[in-house]
């Protein structure tokens, strides 16, 4: 069995954001019906807008809430990298790795 690591972040003007959801152990990102490339994967996380990686993905994947009030570096289907500007609120493993 595999798992997913649920990433939400917090409400906007009242709305909560769609999650991201992150397959253990690639990074990649589910849902791409959704997100069509942008983003494709998980790099890590960053404590500010740069591309200073606070907590790496293998990191992140042996403890999750880790990565509370950190923003998550993504990687899109081109190749491109980019840090959300938003921190992460909470995390959620679905599932349980074999």
């Amino acid at each position: 069995m595999t798992s997913t690591i649920k990433i939400q972040q917090a409400e906007i003007a009242g709305v909560l954001p769609y999650p991201y959801f992150i397959d253990v152990p690639t990074g990649n990102v589910g849902r791409q019906d959704f997100w069509r490339g942008h983003p494709a994967k998980l790099i890590g996380f960053a404590s500010s807008d740069e591309f200073d990686v606070a907590l790496t993905l293998p990191d992140f994947i042996d403890s999750p809430g880790r990565a509370h009030g950190l923003r998550p570096i993504f990687e899109n289907s081109n190749g491109a990298w980019f840090t959300h500007p938003q921190a992460v609120e909470s995390t959620t493993v679905q599932g349980a790795a074999a």
